[in-house]
């Protein structure tokens, strides 16, 4: 969706104010006393909320098509509204109108719940707001000016090198137009009527300040949806008076990782109505199970029930995922672990009590879990138990337990180091566990982290410090956000931008030998000095690094710069690596799970002949979404 699609999308849902109250906002009249007594109170802010909500959603699919660079994993619309409604549900319950109160929990979910820049910025906006209207019990006009410009200052702060032409420049330009236009007679509803109108205008002007929307003439994703977060917000400020009539379009969420998505119920509960045609999100995968229990057990092998050598992890991986989501299975010696979220705990008992005895059960209700976070700021978690089992043929920096009582931990002390990392693929998974990672955050399917993701994967661990690889650009600003949360440990963040720089900066990391600051220092060394580049299929029509690309077209991308547009991925994955071995001297080359090994049989062919010298190596990552991932050192 372009930018003129946008403007006739925005310009339709204003058509929903009265003319009437259009004009108020244009000449500031004089208000009535009833109109100049409203104040946005704790009742209110969650009406506001709420119908934000539902606005953001009912324009998901717009904001996401509004992502430049064609990837398919255009989610900022996504990222978004799972931020809101982390709020949003943190608010549910709150049997108070005190304002300061409902802005702490909404503010708090958000922080937990934020997914991508676009949901970490929105978060940080609101928890300026909150800290904005502390103390106070209600808001008036010029409250929430001054709250407002809090959360702008705050949401600045969360981006080192802020961008103009993003959200940021939105809500600024918004806030300064709304504060500058106070005066006798501005009340709640006229300031926060030009603040709506001056959000629409400043989205509009996003192209002029940043050169790849206006090459791909498009407005800016995440001031859009802020847009129409803020639309929604204004529907409940004017309550009867709004005409809501606005055209919406349809949206099925493929994906949710919050546990506390929408049912039809809960939505009902909150006031989300959905629009005709409009399909409630359901957990993982489309589908419509509520898998509510995270359950994980370590087993016993028992000869007497199984032969240990003829175990099928692949087999029991699959009975995981029929049963529920988020699965992992891990074999060592005579001893496996499973991980799953699932809706009946009792049925994968059942099953892995087939293989042996059970050494350690944990069953947790995610529900109670998030609202216990939410409730009790500042209280850890209690850590259950976590195993890490020898391996004697790995040669890797991969912890070494000298027996099985060492490695339950049952004395309860902390290891020095942890380590947490995003990846998209059976092949990564198990890749970086033969790194040392102690957590992997399966990102498959377009599921981004939130940085309650990264938070409660850094708290299993029970470390003193745990280093969080990313391993996507967008998901760093979460994992910057689980940092400032931990509170009896410390997260490191290693901004891997991809899992090829992950991967390149765990090579190098030795946990046993250096101390944090040479942990850091080498991880980071490598970041700045390897290169990696991508080959994907096109998800869009777009103008991107000068070139005019179809939905379909092959391409290959160095950082966010096309630099590559072929008939196939083998053409574009030797220019790519032709831009990338200059000056180094080792290849390593990610398969997707799409790509065929002909093809890359095909590319280590023609690397070495323009560059004999190298060193290729290939591991199968089994992600998803680019066909190549390649990393140059």
């Amino acid at each position: 969706m372009g930018k003129e699609n946008y403007k006739k999308k925005s310009e339709k849902v204003l058509k929903t104010l009265t003319p009437d109250l259009k004009n108020k906002s244009d000449k500031n009249p004089k208000s009535d006393s009833t109109e100049s007594s409203i104040r946005i109170d704790g009742t209110l802010m969650k009406r506001m909320l709420r119908l934000g909500a539902r606005e953001l959603r009912a324009n998901v699919d717009e904001i996401n098509a509004l992502n430049v660079f064609p990837v398919p994993d255009g989610d900022t619309g996504d990222n978004m509204l799972s931020t809101v409604q982390s709020g949003l549900f943190a608010t549910d319950g709150l049997d108070t109108n005190d304002l300061s109160a409902v802005m702490r929990a909404l503010s708090h979910g958000m922080l937990l719940g934020a997914r991508g820049n676009s949901g970490v910025i929105l978060s940080q906006l609101f928890k300026g707001i909150s800290d904005g209207v502390e103390k106070r019990e209600s808001l008036d006009h010029e409250a929430l000016a001054s709250a407002l410009a809090v959360g702008v200052k705050e949401a600045y702060k969360t981006v080192v090198n802020p961008t103009e032409g993003t959200i940021l420049t939105v809500v600024r330009e918004a806030v300064e137009y709304a504060t500058s236009r106070i005066n006798f007679e501005t009340t709640v509803k006229s300031y926060f009527t030009d603040f709506v109108n001056e959000l629409r205008e400043s989205v509009e002007r996003t192209p002029l300040l940043l050169p790849a929307l206006k090459e791909a003439d498009v407005v800016d994703s995440g001031g859009a949806g802020l847009f129409y977060l803020m639309y929604g917000f204004m529907q409940a400020l004017y309550g009867e008076e709004f005409n809501n009539s606005t055209e919406r379009v349809n949206f099925s969420a493929s994906t949710n990782l919050n546990p506390y998505s929408e049912n039809e119920e809960k939505c009902t509960e909150l006031g989300l109505e959905k629009a005709s045609g409009e399909e409630y999100f359901s957990f993982g995968n489309g589908s419509e199970t509520f898998f509510l229990y995270c359950t994980e057990l370590l087993v016993g092998i028992t000869k007497t029930k199984s032969d240990t050598c003829a175990i099928d992890t692949e087999e029991i991986r699959d009975f995981l995922s029929s049963a529920g989501n988020s699965c992992a299975v891990v074999k060592s010696g005579g001893v496996i672990k499973i991980h799953v979220h699932t809706s009946n705990p009792g049925r994968v008992l059942e099953y892995m009590i087939n293989y042996g005895e059970f050494i350690d059960v944990k069953i947790e209700n995610m529900s109670i879990q998030h609202s216990e976070m939410l409730n009790a700021k500042g209280k850890t978690p209690q850590n259950s138990k976590q195993f890490f089992i020898k391996n004697k043929n790995s040669k890797s920096l991969y912890k070494i337990y000298e027996s099985f009582a060492e490695a339950t931990n049952e004395n309860g002390d902390r290891k020095k180091y942890g380590v947490v990392a995003v990846s998209s693929g059976n092949g990564t998974n198990l890749l970086f566990k033969s790194l040392c990672v102690d957590e992997i955050i399966d990102a498959r399917d377009g599921r981004n982290p939130s940085a309650e993701d990264f938070l409660k994967s850094a708290e299993r661990i029970n470390a003193k410090e745990v280093f969080i690889f990313p391993n996507n650009s967008n998901f760093i600003l979460s994992a910057e956000q689980a940092k400032k949360m931990a509170e009896s440990f410390t997260i490191h963040v290693i901004p891997s931008k991809n899992i090829a720089f992950g991967y390149a900066a765990l090579s190098v990391m030795d946990f046993e030998r250096e101390s944090t600051e040479e942990i850091m220092r080498s991880a980071i060394k490598v970041l700045n000095t390897a290169k990696s580049g991508a080959v994907f299929t096109s998800a869009r029509d777009t103008k991107c690094s000068g070139m005019k690309i179809k939905a379909g077209d092959t391409l290959g991308a160095i950082d966010k710069n096309i630099v590559a547009k072929g008939k196939d991925s083998i053409e574009c994955s030797v220019k790519i690596c032709k831009k990338l071995i200059t000056g180094r001297y080792m290849l390593t080359i990610f398969k997707g799970e799409d790509a065929k090994d002909e093809d890359l049989s095909a590319i280590e062919r023609r690397i070495k002949k323009f560059c004999p010298d190298a060193d290729v190596y290939t591991i199968d990552s089994g992600q998803e979404i680019f066909e190549y991932i390649f990393l140059a050192e």
